[in-house]
């Protein structure tokens, strides 16, 4: 459940970033109650720091995913879907001991 959360919620903010920093664009751009259109500032740095930031985070559930074993990345975790050997020898067996 804690690993789940932490591979979901910074995806879920990696998919509203707009939205997380609307707010915060209003508010640096019209600081103190005096909207000027020329003075607005970029806020490309930080919204590519908050995405940075997330990346992080899910880099280190997956990190963490791997460490308890749940990602198939052996070669025993495919054995399912590799063909069986064909048989060179066949066998009778016979009813002798019943």
């Amino acid at each position: 459940m804690m690993v789940g959360m932490m591979l979901w919620r910074p995806a879920k903010a990696l998919f509203a970033v707009n939205a997380t920093f609307k707010p915060l664009e209003v508010a640096f751009y019209c600081l103190l109650r005096f909207c000027l259109d020329q003075n607005k500032g970029n806020m490309i740095v930080h919204k590519i720091i908050f995405i940075l930031g997330n990346l992080g985070a899910i880099a280190l559930a997956i990190y963490k995913v791997h460490t308890m074993g749940l990602l198939p990345n052996t070669p025993s975790d495919w054995l399912e879907f590799i063909p069986q050997p064909q048989r060179v020898q066949y066998s009778i067996v016979s009813n002798i001991y019943t």
